[in-house]
């Protein structure tokens, strides 16, 4: 597939190109990878690709990104280093987004041009001790926007399962890719 995807402006800063793409998508997807975290507005719908080159057509959207691992230091929230945040990967989306009384749809009546966004990938936040005895976790992604000294906080998704390639965040083990 080719990419056709066009970038609106700096991470993590709202512009009107933007922000009337997050409005008018039929699909967001949310993604991060190499330390860097981006929306993707797209007229289409569909499953998410974990293919970061097949990204489709759409509006990438720049993020600033936080990523809280609960699962480092035996369950005590960790807040990994800034450089740090290249090892992780993320992925998740919103299908169907125009549905009026949808989650994405009064997100996005909120956002303002300006507002600054973060996604807030949380890996192992929603894992209780019975889910990590059956050998699950429980991971979330939220969407932090600041306007002036005003804050709000959306929960966007949840994911729970079992650790494999279609957890919402992963770990990147960059050491064992850098020797194959």
């Amino acid at each position: 597939m080719v990419d056709s995807t066009k970038t609106a402006g700096d991470a993590g800063t709202l512009n009107k190109t933007a922000l009337d793409a997050l409005r008018s998508a039929n699909r967001v997807e949310f993604r991060h990878e190499n330390g860097m975290s981006h929306i993707l507005a797209s007229a289409e719908t569909g499953a998410t690709s974990r293919d970061p080159s097949d990204a489709g057509e759409g509006l990438r959207v720049p993020c600033q990104a936080r990523i809280a691992d609960y699962e480092m230091r035996g369950g005590v929230r960790a807040h990994p280093h800034k450089t740090q945040i290249d090892n992780y990967t993320a992925l998740t989306g919103i299908n169907y987004t125009q549905d009026e009384d949808g989650l994405w749809q009064t997100i996005t009546r909120l956002l303002k041009v300006g507002d600054d966004i973060t996604l807030l990938w949380e890996r192992g936040s929603l894992t209780t001790r019975t889910m990590k005895a059956a050998g699950f976790h429980g991971d979330a992604l939220y969407l932090l926007v600041k306007r002036g000294n005003k804050r709000f906080r959306f929960l966007l998704d949840t994911s729970c399962g079992v650790e494999n390639e279609a957890r919402m965040v992963r770990r990147v083990d960059r050491s064992a890719a850098a020797n194959r």
